[in-house]
């Protein structure tokens, strides 16, 4: 996700969903760095969220 700033720059974060059924439960990555553009931020949160997600798979392949 991209959010305009006040002076026009952009802020990324990511949400990840995990679990199921009533288990079920987002995890919010509000990102540091800052943009200045749209997609830039949005390339970066993708980017996060994926190596995020490969890094958990890699540590529950190793449990």
């Amino acid at each position: 996700m991209a959010k305009q700033r006040h002076d026009g720059r952009y802020t990324a974060s990511v949400s990840i969903r995990s679990g199921r059924g009533s288990g079920t439960h987002d995890r919010v990555m509000r990102l540091i760095p800052v943009f200045d553009t749209a997609q830039a931020a949005l390339c970066h949160a993708q980017s996060e969220g994926l190596a995020w997600i490969d890094d958990r798979t890699t540590t529950l392949q190793k449990a």
